[in-house]
């Protein structure tokens, strides 16, 4: 790969545009920790008299609610990743599928899509990542209805057996009473 030269003041220009870059990749964590605080000590309306989160956000930023969200989570996400010790992120947008994992998976499948991405993870890396988990847990054998229906009666069945007669009798007139039918 052949370096391209650029005239000095273009490689001046060129590294004080890295620089501003580098600067404030990492500025949606700062946004969205000031949008965290904001929204959960309610200063939209003690400041500003704004009656919702959402208003506040809209009308003071131009931020629909979703992006909003996102950018409070995404900041949680990031602080969850340094606290693991994990690659950090360089934007919003490359963390915010994990906002649909549970919150103890995040580092793991985080951790997962930088391996696969060789340090240049994408938001689609992520959520291929993400998918693939899920279809993992559907192939999970799930517990057939009948072997639930069968140890609910039998459990049923045991605790009618060490009830006394009074507690039998009151069980069948609550029953009788269309109490715990569904209406």
């Amino acid at each position: 790969m052949e370096l391209i030269t650029l005239p000095e003041d273009s490689e001046k220009r060129f590294a004080k545009l890295e620089k501003i870059i580098e600067k404030n990749a990492q500025a949606f964590v700062q946004v969205g920790w000031a949008l965290t605080v904001i929204h959960d000590e309610k200063l939209y309306k003690t400041c500003l008299g704004h009656k919702t989160f959402e208003d506040y956000c809209k009308e003071r930023w131009g931020y629909a609610k979703r992006y909003s969200y996102y950018l409070m989570e995404s900041a949680k996400t990031l602080k969850m990743l340094e606290v693991h010790k994990c690659a950090q992120p360089t934007s919003e947008g490359q963390i915010r599928p994990l906002s649909s994992v549970p919150e103890e998976d995040r580092p793991e499948v985080w951790n997962e899509a930088v391996e696969r991405s060789d340090g240049n993870v994408t938001a689609r890396v992520v959520q291929e990542v993400i998918d693939e988990r899920m279809d993992e847990d559907e192939d999970e054998e799930e517990i057939p209805t009948e072997a639930i229906t069968t140890y609910i009666f039998g459990e049923l069945k045991a605790l009618w057996s060490r009830a006394n007669e009074t507690d039998r009798q009151a069980f069948l007139s609550w029953i009788g009473g269309n109490h715990g039918k569904n209406n």
